[in-house]
């Protein structure tokens, strides 16, 4: 192989590493918000500000704004609404773009979740993401949602098993 070939076939795998550690990234922020089923408890607090660069942004549109990780923890610990006692999240069509050390994404959003009072609400909308190559690898710069949709459905699923 050529000088050149070998580099360029490089960085294309070197980019097709990058948008799959970045799908991680984001498939382990979801993961780290779900639970309330089987024992589990919703919103893993630690685990969701450990995938964030400690000045980062998050932007949840209607949920506000919160900068670096200080803020995003005092938001989950001090607001009982953003920790429901069920939240399941489905994140689809990912476009991920990679420069470098840098990285944008787009992703559709849909959660389900079980309020304190019971109440089904069903939330969808957008993130639009930056990201960070770190020491500790891939991090979330900035995240912003925009909200397309959301329900509220009196007792509309349950949790455990049918019966």
């Amino acid at each position: 192989m050529a000088n050149g070939e070998g580099s360029e076939l490089g960085r294309k795998l070197q980019k097709l590493e990058d948008i799959e550690e970045i799908k991680k990234l984001k498939a382990r922020y979801c993961a780290a918000c779900d639970g309330g089923w089987a024992g589990t408890q919703s919103h893993d607090i630690d685990a969701i500000v450990s995938l964030f660069a400690e000045d980062a942004v998050w932007d949840g549109g209607p949920f506000g704004q919160r900068e670096g990780r200080a803020a995003l923890r005092a938001y989950y610990e001090g607001n009982s609404a953003a920790n429901p006692s069920l939240a399941f999240h489905l994140l689809t069509n990912p476009i991920i773009e990679v420069d470098g050390d840098a990285a944008t994404g787009n992703w559709h959003l849909t959660i389900l979740l079980t309020l304190a009072d019971g109440a089904s609400t069903l939330v969808g909308g957008v993130f639009e993401d930056v990201y960070a190559r770190t020491p500790d690898g891939w991090r979330i710069k900035r995240s912003r949602f925009q909200l397309a949709l959301s329900g509220t459905y009196e007792h509309a699923w349950s949790v455990g098993p049918a019966g």
